[in-house]
């Protein structure tokens, strides 16, 4: 998003998504699973996989090595 303002901390991989894959998410870092958004593009994402970020379909191959 190109506003600037009212920037968050996003997870790529949501933490629920996360969390069906075995993942202790108190505990356990996701290299790479953040990124910037304002607050207003977060909510729209949600709690929803992305994959017009190429970093999203990287992060779930990772995920599916480890199982």
């Amino acid at each position: 998003c190109p506003t600037g303002i009212n920037l968050t901390l996003d997870h790529i991989v949501p933490i629920d998504i996360l969390r069906t894959f075995g993942v202790d998410v108190d505990r356990e870092i996701i290299e790479g699973n953040y990124q910037i958004l304002c607050y207003r593009c977060n909510m729209f994402k949600g709690n929803r996989l992305d994959f017009s970020n190429p970093k999203t379909k990287e992060i779930l191959l990772r995920l599916l090595e480890k199982i």
